[in-house]
């Protein structure tokens, strides 16, 4: 389960639903994590770079307690809307198939629902943008 910005919980496949016939771009990341941190510029100026394309972006916490998740996203000014707290992620199938507990991870999801790519390249590396604009072209 996820947690929403707005104290609502929703499942990980009913969020990506929401997006089904988009790109989805999902930046694992947790509020202790200096390199997670560091790339938050990054992932609003990729915000702004595809806006209005058949891309959205979301983020998905790995912290381990909601409150200083709410702290982080304040902190950080990310819109609430596009970041989620996986709750208990450690004991969850996603968190043990996706993360390696290597964070930052970045996966992209394709408009079928299925992940495309499980590590993407870094945010701050050109290769992520080349990697986006051809999978926009493609579909």
């Amino acid at each position: 389960m996820l947690s929403a910005g707005d104290n609502k919980q929703i499942s990980l496949e009913a969020a990506l639903n929401q997006h089904k016939g988009k790109l989805v771009f999902i930046d694992l990341w947790a509020s202790w994590c200096l390199p997670c941190v560091q790339e938050i510029p990054y992932v609003k100026q990729l915000v702004q770079r595809y806006a209005g394309k058949q891309i959205v972006f979301k983020s998905i916490s790995l912290d381990k307690q909601i409150v200083t998740w709410r702290k982080a996203i304040a902190k950080y000014a990310v819109k609430k809307e596009d970041n989620y707290l996986l709750m208990n992620a450690n004991k969850t199938s996603f968190y043990k198939q996706n993360s390696n507990n290597e964070i930052p991870r970045l996966m992209l999801i394709g408009k079928d629902g299925k992940i495309i790519n499980a590590i993407a390249p870094a945010l701050s590396e050109e290769a992520l943008t080349v990697l986006i604009d051809k999978l926009i072209l493609e579909e």
